[in-house]
């Protein structure tokens, strides 16, 4: 082959050595070998310590969740009174003592209902069972009535500092006594001969006055009439009041009353039983303690001291009236009646003929003999000053327009029952205007926030 042909041979490229690092810098490592064993070990630590972190933030999270619901929501404040608060734990507490109580007192009525035969579903239509069992089956009712008897009960504890009053463990034991119904002079009193009682006086001038007390009465009374009304407006506003807002007294079902086949021993032991079982009831199902308990009758012993403080002046002497009325719907009626009656119609014919008073209408707007300050308002403070004989009207009042004459008016000395409801009466107010002035000049607050705080246990449970 020709020199020409042939190929020069091919040469080596010379490899530089890389340049030296610049003296002070590192050499970066851009990858480690490490064993599996070894990568299985950092990826455990890892683990280990993600988890660790983990429980940290949840037992972090758990503790202030505990502090805010043992010690920051027990402690926020739903209402307050001249300076003293009323704070969530105090609500929820007696929320559930109100419906362990309440529990009780159905489950006693049912056995009541069962031993005597009666259908026990007739709780429910019958008060005040029918009230208790909303309440129970509507936390934010009950819990609405609680709110405003816990800021009621210090209004009380406030008035009864200011007077010095005090009650003492006879009052207190008086107030358990009236809830279980156990009358203790009663009880005392078997056995022994009965003394003799002097005759009852006849009173003069006979009258017929609504029913005091508070129960049904089986006597049949006209409706709507201001008689009637007495008993629908100012006595069960008053009881209404007191069961709505005060709670005053409720009583146990069965009561225990002397019976000729036990003893006075017998009787009281029974009532220790009973009393030594409630209790015992109401701490389980509402975890609260017998000096709790206690201190709910000890408040009712308070609030019957300064309700006596507060009427201790009231009369006891009142205005009597025998009257009549008409009522009809409209003002342009009763004016039309007022000015037949001017014209010289009979008052018994135009009531028989016009009046909605069915049950006075028929007895040509009679309404006997009663209390003034038994009617409603509107209507008693008409016929209080009323001229004798004359026709005062149109008075508006919620049944309607009444056309008044007042035939006779008297004072005359209360009756021990008429006398204490007239002072049940005047306390209510008392406390009705109490309360609305301190609400409306900030002395009592009452918090939205309650709403969000209402135990709806112990359940209801009845018959169990």
């Amino acid at each position: 082959m020709s020199k020409r042909g042939q190929q020069p041979p091919l040469q080596r490229r010379k490899v530089e050595p890389p340049a030296p690092e610049p003296e002070g810098r590192r050499i970066r490592i851009t990858r480690e070998f490490r064993s599996r064993k070894e990568r299985e070990d950092a990826v455990q630590r890892w683990f280990i310590l993600g988890t660790a972190i983990t429980v940290g933030i949840v037992a972090v999270i758990l503790v202030i969740a505990f502090v805010i619901d043992r010690f920051v929501i027990p402690n926020q404040v739903v209402a307050t009174v001249a300076g003293e608060n009323i704070n969530v734990g105090q609500f929820e507490q007696r929320v559930r003592f109100e419906r362990a109580v309440r529990n009780e007192q159905l489950n006693q009525a049912y056995l009541q209902f069962v031993n005597f035969g009666l259908d026990p579903n007739q709780l429910g239509s019958q008060e005040p069972y029918a009230t208790w069992l909303r309440e129970l089956q509507i936390p934010e009712q009950l819990g609405s009535r609680i709110i405003d008897e816990m800021v009621e009960e210090q209004l009380i504890r406030n008035e009864a500092e200011a007077r010095g009053i005090t009650v003492s463990e006879a009052d207190v034991q008086a107030q358990i006594n009236r809830f279980f119904g156990f009358d203790a002079d009663q009880v005392a009193a078997i056995g022994q001969e009965p003394t003799a009682t002097p005759e009852p006086s006849v009173t003069p001038t006979p009258f017929v006055s609504p029913t005091p007390s508070p129960e049904p009465s089986s006597t049949p009374t006209s409706t709507p009439n201001p008689e009637a009304t007495d008993e629908a407006t100012e006595e069960a506003t008053a009881e209404a009041t007191a069961e709505a807002t005060s709670d005053v007294t409720p009583t146990m079902l069965p009561t225990i009353p002397p019976t000729a086949t036990l003893s006075a021993t017998e009787i009281t032991e029974n009532f220790n039983t009973q009393r030594n079982d409630f209790f015992s009831t109401i701490r389980n199902a509402a975890g609260v303690s017998d000096a709790d308990i206690n201190n709910y009758f000890e408040y009712l012993a308070l609030r019957q001291a300064v309700r006596d403080a507060v009427t201790d002046e009231d009369e006891s002497m009142s205005q009597y009236m025998n009257a009549r009325h008409i009522l009809v719907g409209t003002e342009p009626e009763a004016q039309d009646v007022l000015a037949a009656l001017e014209a010289g119609e009979s008052f018994a014919d135009l009531a028989v003929s016009v009046s909605l008073d069915e049950g006075s209408g028929a007895n040509g707007g009679d309404l006997g003999w009663a209390l003034t300050a038994q009617y409603v308002e509107p209507f008693a403070n008409a016929a209080r000053d009323a001229e004798i004989g004359a026709f005062v009207g149109p008075i508006e009042t919620e049944f309607g327009f009444h056309i008044i004459q007042v035939r006779a008016r008297e004072d005359r000395e209360l009756e021990e029952t008429e006398l204490e409801n007239a002072r049940d009466r005047s306390f209510f107010q008392w406390l009705d205007e109490r309360q609305t002035a301190a609400e409306d000049s900030g002395e009592a607050q009452i918090f939205s926030t309650w709403t969000e705080h209402v135990p709806s246990d112990p359940p209801l449970s009845i018959g169990a």
